[in-house]
C-alpha cells in the first residue's frame, strides 16, 4: 500500500520534471561533409587562443561553421544554420560577444549621418550560450555540433 502511494506521488513529479528540454540527440539540419583544419597561430584564428574568441569558416557544413573558445579554453564547433528553421535566409547563427551568446540573425551595417552604424538584426529570436545550451527563443534544438580535435595549434574539425 505504501509503495503504491509513493508511486502515485512520484510519477507526477517525474513527469513535471520532463518539461520543455533541449533536444540534443536529434537535429533537423541536413548533414553536410565537414572536414577541415585551422592553425590557431594564424592571424585569422588566433582569437581562438582565449576564452570567448571565435572565428567563422565558410564552405563547410550547411551554412558555414562557428569555432568558439569556451570559458574552459575548449574549442567547440557549430554549424551556422539555425536549427529552428534552417531554410530561412536569415537563419544564420552569429556570435554576440556583448551578450556572451550565439544568436539567430546577423549584423547589418548602414550609414547614418555619413557614418557606418552596425546593428544586430535578429531572425527567429533563438539564442544559445557558448556551450550550445538554449538561452531563449522558440528552438528546441542545440546548434549542430561538430567534432574538434587539437594537435598543438592545429584544430581538425569533422563530422
Amino acid at each position: 500500500m505504501k509503495l503504491r502511494n509513493i508511486l502515485i506521488l512520484a510519477v507526477p513529479v517525474f513527469l513535471l520534471g520532463c518539461s520543455k528540454n533541449q533536444n540534443t540527440t536529434y537535429n533537423p539540419i541536413p548533414t553536410e561533409t565537414v572536414n577541415f583544419q585551422v592553425d590557431m597561430n594564424s592571424p585569422l584564428y588566433n582569437g581562438l587562443n582565449a576564452a570567448g574568441g571565435y572565428a567563422y569558416v565558410g564552405g563547410q557544413g550547411y551554412k558555414g561553421v562557428i569555432l568558439i573558445c569556451d570559458n574552459n579554453n575548449n574549442i567547440d564547433a557549430y554549424d551556422r544554420a539555425c536549427p529552428y528553421n534552417y531554410t530561412d535566409e536569415c537563419a544564420i547563427l552569429t556570435v554576440r560577444p556583448e551578450n556572451f551568446d550565439i544568436e539567430c540573425g546577423s549584423y547589418l551595417t548602414t550609414t547614418k549621418n555619413n557614418k557606418p552604424v552596425t546593428t544586430f538584426a535578429p531572425c527567429c529570436g533563438s539564442a544559445w550560450n557558448y556551450a550550445g545550451v538554449i538561452n531563449n527563443g522558440p528552438t528546441q534544438y542545440a546548434p549542430k555540433r561538430y567534432t574538434v580535435t587539437q594537435n598543438g595549434s592545429i584544430l581538425t574539425v569533422t563530422n
